[in-house]
């Protein structure tokens, strides 16, 4: 098999069969801009799990193109230690992003969902109108608000909309969610977001030229509000848009609560989310089996008990993890056999203001049976 870069090397990748792993990556607090050597790969996948093949994977140096199972490498790169983003485009899917906070020298994995473009919606721009959201949700234009995205120029004809709602409850949200749970709010500092909902759309005229709302209005999002959700939900909550620039979220306005829902305007359409911010403190930990060796790739999940927001990451080959979570905050960490809800760990604790290590938890790995959750390594070359 050949790489783009013609590399002779020799690279694992797991890709799993039993069960779909999840990769929601804990965002690091880490902001002095360094540029580290490192290896990145991981897999392009569907929603269904199927890989994606001849997806373009690219970081702000290098590109890729997805082999018969999705697989992409980049070996031995210098790469932004706080923030590496990678952007993954295919015909007829929304671009997918991962913004990744890199651990030097050593193999950082991702897994990237990209979502169909399907069940178009359609509107006249010169009367406006209300689409649904596919998965939930919806969106209402105002008349005479789109113009040619490239030009300005008005537009008063046929509008069509492909649109996603992604449900922050869902299992797969490290998948599927653009950038990470990360963003910088109006006053320009970072925090670490706990999503409520998020929805995206692009639209299109009949000639498939790119449309947007024109300057000075306003569109009208709905967002589902789910049920685990519900009764932590804030009453107004700030809403975040996907700067595709820097794989981070910014603030831009807000939603209220209003019949299970959360209702917001917003100016420009990309990936717009409803997220209520935390401060950031560093978290690190190292997995190891009973007998002192780390488990590489291990599921780990935390549950912020205040309002069951969750986030989850994946030990690398060291066995460590390593991130950003909410200060004063007490949390429930649990590790997992894949993505196969295997319990093997758990443990709450709090955080305050100062950086957390949980090192070397001993956690007892139970006997492989057959049919049941196993790994296949696949040798790039």
């Amino acid at each position: 098999m050949k790489t783009q870069h013609s590399l002779a090397i020799l690279l694992c990748i797991m890709i799993f069969f039993c069960c779909k792993r999840a990769t929601n990556y804990i965002p690091s607090t880490d902001n002095n801009g360094q540029t580290v050597k490192a290896d990145l790969f991981g897999q392009i996948i569907d929603e269904s799990g199927i890989p994606i093949i001849g997806a373009i994977v690219k970081t702000s140096t290098h590109t890729f193109i997805t082999d018969s199972n999705g697989v992409f490498q980049f070996v031995g790169i210098q790469t932004s230690k706080e923030r590496t983003v990678l952007e993954v485009s295919k015909e007829n899917y929304f671009k997918g992003y991962r913004t990744m906070y890199i651990v030097p020298n050593e193999d950082n994995f991702t897994r990237i969902i990209l979502v169909e473009k399907k069940n178009p919606a359609n509107f006249n721009a010169a009367s406006g109108g209300t689409i649904n959201v596919n998965g939930g949700g919806s969106i209402t234009f105002k008349a005479n608000s789109i113009v040619n995205k490239n030009t300005g120029v008005p537009y008063n004809g046929n509008v069509t909309v492909y649109s996603t709602w992604i449900d922050p409850t869902s299992s797969k949200l490290g998948d599927l969610i653009p950038g990470a749970l990360r963003g910088f709010n109006t006053n320009g500092e970072e925090k670490l977001l706990q999503s409520y909902g998020m929805v995206g759309a692009e639209l299109f005229d009949d000639t498939k030229q790119a449309l947007q709302i024109a300057s000075g209005y306003t569109a009208q999002i709905t967002f589902p509000i789910p049920g685990p959700l519900a009764a932590t939900a804030p009453a107004n909550i700030p809403l975040w848009y996907f700067d595709e620039t820097n794989g981070m979220w910014k603030e831009q306005g807000n939603a209220q609560v209003q019949g299970g829902n959360y209702v917001g305007n917003v100016s420009h359409f990309s990936f717009w989310n409803c997220d209520y911010p935390a401060t950031l403190v560093q978290l690190e930990a190292i997995v190891k089996n009973t007998n002192g060796t780390p488990i590489a790739n291990a599921k780990v999940r935390l549950t912020n008990t205040a309002n069951s927001t969750t986030a989850y990451d994946y030990t690398n080959s060291s066995g460590k993890v390593k991130g950003a979570v909410p200060q004063n905050a007490n949390l429930k960490l649990e590790i997992f056999v894949d993505d196969c809800n295997i319990l093997l760990y758990s443990h709450n604790f709090n955080t305050t203001t100062t950086p957390c290590f949980l090192n070397d938890i001993t956690v007892a790995i139970p006997p492989v049976e057959s049919g049941q959750y196993f790994w296949n390594y696949i040798k790039l070359y």
